[in-house]
């Protein structure tokens, strides 16, 4: 082969005019690392062998380095071992320059960059979140010099399409999901640690909610959502507050010397009351079933009770909504980096259980986070629309007159949906 038609491709993809000399130094370096200094002519001879190999006009710099190594292994192996030690501590120091060493500079002196600003869920302040991030930005390097095909890769680069959450292309996970919280909260569901049976009170809704947002979380990456957080929410609300009027009753009738068990005024009360706007007329009806003649259900005394189940009820409501906020904003998954990336989708429910939900929830998001009132972050809240409950102009007046004396706000000059 005529030397003067071989050209050499450097690392970075330039190419250059094929020097026998900087072959020889390097193996003469190689020598003298390991205190030979007097084999010249063994050099020389290795670096025609090495040369002789080349089977190829164009050579990169690898393919060079790689036949050093097998012809200094097959006569001086000692010395075969100096040049490995060599080209890694070299290929460190051009490592140290690369881009993936600036970006993991910047995650460990926590600058404010691209990389620690580009999760709103996740502080690089944390050494876990800085974990996540260093891991998250080596994964991202390998999937696309090593998984993604080319034209992909490089239409990622060029901005031509962008990969979402490249980092997890390896894991093969899902992205992204939506809870039927109905289902789950009906058949109960499991944990790494054991079974959840089926939730109470609208407290227990709340709280549930929040592990099964955490859970997955830790499960697939991406957002979490709930699709109609106030449809499946209700049935707590009205589990609340048939559990609130059976303690009221029990209470009455133990102040008048009358023994009710709570089981007994359960089984009644889950059976007959299916909303939280029990009128006078059902609960008398209903109420009359335990009347003795040291218990009286008077007017006066239905209305008390029934008003107080209401108040206990709202106030269950809003703390529930209160803490399902602050978990969502606080409560950590991953390793203990970063929060849920969680959204809420409601709208849709009419019943006046959803309707209390909703109103506690939006109360509560004003409230904000903490003594000063923080705009809570997550869960994200989406109102959804739906014909014949708020997409027509008719469901808007409907809806005005429904909510009449309920929500004076609404009736506000000019105001739309």
């Amino acid at each position: 082969m005529n030397y003067a038609e071989i050209s050499i491709i450097k690392r970075d993809g330039e190419k250059q005019d094929f020097s026998i000399s900087k072959i020889k130094n390097a193996i003469l370096k190689a020598f003298q690392a390991t205190g030979i200094f007097e084999e010249e002519k063994l050099v020389a001879d290795i670096t025609m062998q090495v040369i002789d190999k080349f089977n190829s006009p164009c050579m990169n710099v690898e393919q060079i380095q790689d036949l050093v190594e097998k012809e200094l292994m097959a006569v001086r192996p000692e010395v075969a071992k100096k040049y490995i030690i060599y080209r890694e501590w070299r290929n460190t120091e051009r490592d140290k320059k690369t881009k993936m060493k600036q970006i993991m500079d910047g995650i460990v002196s926590i600058d404010t960059n691209d990389v620690n600003l580009s999760n709103a869920n996740m502080s690089s302040h944390t050494p876990a979140g800085q974990m996540m991030t260093f891991a998250s930005e080596v994964t991202k390097d390998y999937t696309y010099k090593y998984l993604l095909p080319k034209k992909f890769a490089e239409a990622h680069l060029l901005g031509d399409i962008h990969i979402h959450d490249l980092d997890y292309y390896p894991t093969k996970t899902t992205t992204c999901i939506q809870y039927d919280l109905e289902d789950i909260f009906n058949r109960g569901f499991r944990t790494k640690n054991g079974s959840i049976r089926t939730p109470q009170s609208i407290q227990s809704y709340a709280t549930l909610a929040t592990i099964i947002f955490q859970t997955n979380q830790n499960e697939q990456h991406g957002g979490q959502s709930i699709p109609a957080f106030d449809h499946f929410m209700a049935p707590g609300i009205l589990k609340s507050y048939r559990k609130h009027l059976a303690e009221l009753v029990v209470f009455y009738a133990s102040i008048n010397a009358v023994e009710l068990t709570l089981k007994e005024i359960r089984e009644v009360l889950d059976t007959e009351v299916n909303s939280i706007s029990f009128t006078y007329e059902q609960a008398e009806k209903v109420l009359n079933r335990f009347k003795q003649p040291n218990l009286i259900f008077t007017q006066k005394v239905i209305e008390g009770l029934l008003s107080r189940a209401y108040a206990e009820t709202k106030k269950d409501t809003h703390q529930a909504m209160e803490g399902f906020i602050h978990n969502l904003n606080t409560m950590h998954s991953r390793g203990g980096n970063q929060v849920v990336f969680s959204s809420i989708n409601y709208g849709t429910d009419t019943s006046d259980e959803g309707r209390m939900l909703i109103s506690e929830l939006l109360e509560v998001t004003c409230e904000g986070l903490g003594t000063k009132g923080e705009v809570p972050v997550f869960p994200i809240q989406i109102f959804k629309i739906k014909e014949g409950v708020s997409y027509t102009d008719e469901d808007y007046e409907k809806a005005l007159n429904d909510c009449k004396g309920t929500f004076p706000e609404l009736h506000v000059s000019g105001y739309t949906f």
